[in-house]
């Protein structure tokens, strides 16, 4: 049986021809969800977004431009893109070999409570007649994991997607510091690289 995406409450501050940040500040918990998809209207393309940002627990777990997150999305083949209208944001990992590997990213809100959750979306301005909708997939418990020869829960896991800006004036060997978002581990599964 095939799922079907349901609506998040409708944005804050979105305009339809304006520089804007549109805001969700409370999106519901009680669901363990597998992917948010932004939906574009008008002339509004994933280029006009400077940046997403998913803010879990008081922490911010997703912080990425649209441009990116759609070459990201491309690489991995979740979408093609081609009307340009829908922007993933991927959780889960549906091509995963594994049931428990393609739920380690989800986010459970149902087994764990979170002091807020909120998606901020920051539009450039440029689109005309702009509209912009988030819809979402909800997915079922998350699997636990054995771990030193017992079951362990993966319900605090989830996927972040973070990034780092360092300045390389020249030609030369730079270190690139690595956005983990936390000190108290990581799965780190990719690393994606953009320059100018």
């Amino acid at each position: 049986m095939a799922q079907v995406m349901k609506k998040l409450p409708p944005f804050q501050n979105m305009a339809a021809a304006a520089a804007c940040n549109a805001i969700i500040p409370n999106i519901p918990q009680s669901r363990v969800y597998d992917c948010f998809a932004l939906k574009m209207g008008g002339t509004f393309v994933a280029a006009d977004i400077s940046d997403v940002r998913l803010n879990l627990g008081g922490k911010r777990i997703w912080d990425i431009t649209g441009p990116h997150l759609d070459t990201i999305n491309l690489s991995y083949k979740y979408t093609n893109n081609s009307g340009n209208d829908y922007l993933p944001l991927m959780f889960h990992f549906p091509r995963a070999k594994t049931r428990s590997g393609r739920r380690f990213g989800s986010i459970d809100t149902k087994s764990v409570s979170y002091s807020d959750f909120s998606l901020e979306v920051v539009v450039d301005g440029t689109q005309t007649g702009a509209t912009l909708e988030a819809l979402y997939l909800e997915g079922g418990p998350k699997p636990a994991i054995e771990q030193n020869g017992k079951m362990v829960s993966t319900a605090q896991m989830f996927r972040a997607l973070l990034k780092s800006t360092p300045a390389t004036p020249s030609a030369a060997t730079h270190t690139v510091p690595l956005p983990t978002g936390s000190n108290l581990g990581n799965l780190v599964s990719a690393f994606h690289f953009f320059h100018t």
